[in-house]
């Protein structure tokens, strides 16, 4: 009866450490294989916030060239010092919602725009002092008040438009920019200026050719007529 006892003891200490052996297996499994949740999705779903700042100038002069910026990321921090500086700049932020990838354009009909970056660009997993960013060369087509239009897409089975925005920028004359059109607009005025110019000059020597030497230049042409 003593043997029976502790043999049934000993299976009763037996199934428990199975039955808890199989609990920490199921619990260790079922971590491993629940998906990972991507910094760009919640908890419940929805996509996390972040911040879109932008910098564009406030102030040109037509001929000059200039950038516009836009950088994405989870702290406004990084995103703002992901801007490059830039004077007489206006500077922007937004809180918007972020995918995996997203699309930011510049777009304007009074401008002429280069792209020195891809439209659509990965943003990072998770917050760096590295955020992403977009930058275009701007030039204006004209004087007045000009608009820039800046819109930020969500790549999220599909295209949903998150962002956009429009930008006013004062843009005046600049004196060599305008120099340069008149004359390209009107290149009979530069050959008379020219020639003006060029006869002026000949005027000039021959009245200095007729005027009377004085002082040593004097001398030296009557030694040479053999007055002295």
């Amino acid at each position: 009866m003593e043997v029976a006892g502790h043999t049934k003891f000993w299976t009763r200490i037996a199934w428990a450490v199975a039955v808890t052996a199989g609990l920490v297996t199921g619990i260790v499994i079922s971590g491993l294989l629940q998906p990972a949740i991507s910094y760009h999705v919640s908890p419940n779903g929805s996509l996390v916030p972040g911040y879109l700042t932008y910098r564009c100038p406030e102030h040109m002069t037509t001929g000059e060239h200039a950038n516009a910026e836009v950088a994405i990321d989870q702290e406004l921090e990084y995103a703002l010092k992901a801007l490059s500086p830039q004077k007489n700049a206006q500077t922007g932020s937004n809180h918007i919602s972020l995918s995996p990838v997203m699309e930011v354009t510049l777009t304007s009909g009074d401008f002429d725009i280069v792209a020195n970056s891809s439209p659509q660009q990965r943003v990072g997993d998770k917050a760096t002092n590295n955020a992403t960013k977009w930058s275009w060369e701007i030039a204006p087509k004209r004087s007045g008040t000009l608009n820039l239009h800046f819109a930020a897409k969500l790549i999220v089975d599909g295209v949903a438009t998150d962002f956009a925005a429009t930008r006013d920028v004062d843009v005046r004359v600049g004196i060599i920019n305008a120099t340069s059109t008149f004359i390209m607009a009107h290149p009979e005025f530069s050959l008379l200026t020219v020639v003006g110019g060029l006869g002026s000059g000949i005027w000039a020597w021959i009245k200095n050719k007729r005027k009377p030497l004085a002082g040593f230049g004097a001398w030296i042409k009557e030694k040479k007529n053999g007055k002295l």
